[in-house]
């Protein structure tokens, strides 16, 4: 090794002890990295720790994320069912097809405000059930439930098998 290179791993050595270590218990779940996880999670714990100004941005991106995801996959669907049977001319299984994909399509039409405050009432009202994640909470809240949030707070299992 020659002088030099001794010299940048010193160097290198002592830029690392200076910069000061810190446990990832005390970063705040705001302010951590990107990572599988969150930091602990997209929970009712993480979320009550979020600063009341960052909830309504979570909020919207949680929704405009679910809305894209389920109504790509109605679509999908639709396109792939359109293509297997564009041969039949089935009009009327066609029509019934594009109602059931329009009826099935997931909204959020109430202010970001009121998500926000029905997430923190309802782990407020359901302390048991801080392990649901905050997207789970929203599932409930949209404008055509699966199950109300009544429902999904006091059963003993998820009425969706996604665990979401």
């Amino acid at each position: 090794m020659t002088v030099r290179t001794a010299s940048l791993v010193v160097a290198a050595l002592l830029a690392c002890a200076a910069v000061p270590v810190t446990s990832r218990a005390a970063t705040p779940a705001w302010n951590c990295p990107m990572m599988r996880g969150w930091c602990g999670g997209t929970d009712g714990t993480w979320w009550r720790r979020l600063p009341v100004a960052a909830k309504a941005p979570v909020v919207q991106g949680m929704i405009a994320a679910y809305e894209l995801a389920y109504n790509q996959g109605q679509f999908d669907t639709m396109t792939a069912w359109l293509t297997g049977y564009e041969n039949d001319n089935n009009v009327a299984a066609a029509r019934a097809m594009h109602a059931r994909v329009v009826q099935d399509r997931v909204a959020f039409s109430r202010s970001l405000a009121f998500y926000v405050a029905s997430v923190d009432r309802f782990y407020a009202r359901y302390p048991a059930r801080r392990a649901l994640k905050v997207m789970g909470v929203l599932r409930c809240l949209r404008d055509n439930p699966e199950a109300s949030c009544v429902e999904v707070g006091t059963a003993l299992l998820l009425p969706w098998p996604t665990g979401i």
